[in-house]
């Protein structure tokens, strides 16, 4: 019996040692799940780190993109105003165009008024020759039958005859000074026709430039309305991606701004995350 008890005794020793080592390694197991679950922490904070600094590379892209596109904007803009500028301009000679076109319309309709007055006196003038010259040669016919007719009986006064000579030299000289006003007349009526010409060929012209400007005009409604089609995506664009930037710098905040638990727990440090050993709280954005 002593034998069986000193047996017993030392069972229960050997139960109790091992009741101890199996105490131990529970509380080893227990460590080593808390150190595995810190390694899986640090692993996945250091994924979302990862994933922070792609984020922050895409967003620096992002950036350099916005900045591209500020600066296209910007050029866009310069180069509307430009663009408006020269159809200010276009617009101003258009209307100096229709200005000169109503000018020389009004010029052109005197000189044809002039024209058809200058022409009404030629024709008159030109009568008036006609028949002084008529009335002259009726004169000489006379005078020359007269004196022919002298030796009969009739005798034609001196005083008369002279007088009918100094009124057929006067009606000459008037016949000749009529032929010179008809010659300058006709020069005039020459000059006036080729004036009337020349604004004719102006007048074509600046309608042919009216035109022109016209289509210029048209065509420079039709880009500035299509460049301010472009200025409008680009304006979407832009704030397609100040929102999208806005997007990624919360989620850098949600994953930098991991929480704090201080109640008995030990945290571990990397970077700006902190690992508890209770697990991680992250600051929902």
């Amino acid at each position: 019996f002593a034998s069986k008890f000193e047996t017993i005794n030392n069972l229960e020793q050997e139960i109790s040692s091992l009741k101890t080592r199996v105490a131990e390694l529970e509380e080893e197991n227990k460590t080593l799940r808390k150190q595995n679950l810190k390694t899986d922490q640090i692993l996945g904070c250091e994924e979302k780190a990862k994933e922070s600094e792609a984020e922050d590379d895409k967003l620096a892209s992002l950036k350099k993109q916005l900045s591209v596109l500020e600066q296209q904007l910007y050029d866009r803009g310069l180069e509307v105003d430009l663009r408006t500028k020269a159809l200010t301009e276009a617009t101003n000679e258009l209307e100096a165009a229709y200005r000169k076109i109503a000018d020389l319309t009004d010029s052109h309709k005197a000189a044809a008024t002039n024209c058809q007055e200058l022409s009404d006196k030629l024709d008159e003038t030109f009568a008036l020759l006609l028949a002084e010259r008529e009335r002259v040669s009726i004169a000489e016919e006379e005078i020359r039958s007269l004196r022919s007719a002298g030796n009969e009986g009739f005798s034609f006064p001196m005083t008369n005859e002279q007088m009918v000579a100094r009124e057929m030299r006067e009606k000459a000289a008037y016949a000749q000074k009529l032929e010179q006003e008809l010659e300058e007349t006709r020069k005039r009526l020459e000059d006036l026709s080729k004036h009337c010409a020349r604004k004719d060929d102006e007048l074509r012209t600046h309608m042919e430039i009216i035109n022109v400007l016209k289509e210029e005009d048209g065509e420079g409604r039709r880009e500035i309305a299509e460049r301010d089609r472009r200025i409008k995506e680009l304006e979407d664009m832009v704030q397609g991606v100040f929102d999208r930037g806005e997007l990624f710098e919360l989620t850098t905040q949600a994953i930098r701004g991991l929480g704090e638990r201080r109640a008995g727990t030990d945290t571990y440090r990397l970077g700006d995350c902190e690992y508890l050993e209770g697990g991680v709280n992250r600051i929902d954005a």
